[in-house]
C-alpha cells in the first residue's frame, strides 16, 4: 500500500488545489475582459450529386427547373459570444460580413431558420454580382443573441469562408470550427450520448477518488484487506485504467460541446 500512503499525503494534495484555483482564476479573469464578439459555426452536407455510383448516367438533377451537377446543404450558426452589444453601426460597408464559397460554386437559395429574437433584424440576400456570396446584416446583435442560417449551393466545399470587417472587433468573426454532431455509441439514442458520458464520468471520479483520499475509503470499504489493492502493480493498472477512461469521456464531451445559445438549437444539428 506504499503508492496509496504517497497518494494520500495531504501536502501534494493542497498544491494541486491551489493550481486549480490558480488556472480557474486566469480563465474567468480573461472572460471578464471580452467585450463585443461575433462568432460562428458551419455544418455542410452533401444530398446529391451528378455521376455518384448510385445514380444512372442518364439522370439530370434540377433545382427550380435549372439544371445543376451537384446541390449542397450548409447551416451557419452567428452569434454574439461576447459581452458587449454588436450592432449594425459595427458592420463596414465595403467589406460586409458574407458566406463566401469558392471554387465556382453558385448559392441557390439562402434562408433564416431560427433567429433568438425577431428584433435582431438579421438579413441574407445572395450577392447579385458574386452569386458564391450571402451578404449578412443585422440591426443588433446582444449578447447570446444570434441565428441559424440554411445555404442551398453547388459548391465542392464543405467549410465556407466568412469574411468581412466588423468595428471594435479588429480579429473579425471568430471561428469556433464544425457545429458538433452527436457521437453514437450505437446502445442507445444518440440524444443521450452526452448524459451518458457524464455519468460515466462521474463514475470514474468517484472510482478515482479511492486513490486520493484511500485512507477513509479503505476503512469504509474494507480494501485494505484485500490482495487485489495490496499489490502495487495492480494499484498502478487501476489508476491508469481510470486516466484513460477519465480522458477518452472528456474530450468526447469537450467534441461534442455546444458553445452557440441553446435558442438556436435545430433538428438537423442535435
Amino acid at each position: 500500500m506504499q503508492i496509496l500512503e504517497v497518494l494520500s499525503d495531504p501536502g501534494w494534495i493542497g498544491i494541486l488545489i491551489a493550481a486549480i484555483g490558480l488556472v480557474v482564476a486566469f480563465l474567468l479573469y480573461k472572460a471578464s475582459r471580452i467585450g463585443a464578439q461575433l462568432a460562428f459555426q458551419v455544418r455542410s452536407w452533401k444530398l446529391i450529386e451528378k455521376g455518384e455510383k448510385t445514380l444512372p448516367e442518364d439522370v439530370e438533377i434540377l433545382f427550380r427547373g435549372s439544371s445543376i451537377s451537384r446541390l449542397m446543404k450548409t447551416h451557419v450558426i452567428f452569434w454574439n459570444s461576447g459581452k458587449a452589444m454588436v450592432s449594425e453601426k459595427s458592420i463596414i460597408l465595403d467589406d460586409p460580413l458574407r458566406v463566401v464559397f469558392i471554387n465556382g460554386a453558385e448559392v441557390l437559395r439562402v434562408r433564416i431558420l431560427t433567429i433568438t429574437r425577431k428584433t435582431n433584424k438579421f438579413t441574407t440576400t445572395i450577392n447579385p454580382s458574386s452569386p458564391n456570396e450571402v451578404i449578412c446584416g443585422f440591426d443588433y446583435l446582444d449578447p447570446g443573441d444570434g441565428v441559424v442560417m440554411e445555404v442551398l449551393h453547388t459548391g465542392k466545399q464543405y467549410y465556407p469562408d466568412i469574411r468581412g470587417t466588423l468595428r471594435g472587433i479588429p480579429k473579425g468573426p471568430m471561428d469556433y470550427g464544425s457545429i458538433p454532431e452527436l457521437v453514437n455509441i450505437g446502445l442507445f439514442p444518440p440524444k443521450y450520448t452526452r448524459k451518458i458520458l457524464y455519468a460515466g464520468l462521474i463514475m470514474m471520479l468517484i472510482i478515482g477518488g479511492y486513490f486520493l483520499f484511500p485512507t477513509f475509503l479503505s476503512e469504509s470499504l474494507k480494501l485494505e484487506d484485500s490482495p487485489l489493492f495490496n499489490d502495487n502493480t495492480n494499484i498502478w493498472f487501476f489508476m491508469i485504467l481510470i486516466l484513460f477512461n477519465i480522458v477518452c469521456g472528456s474530450f468526447l464531451l469537450w467534441k461534442t460541446r455546444r458553445q452557440y445559445p441553446s435558442l438556436l438549437v435545430i433538428e438537423d444539428n442535435k
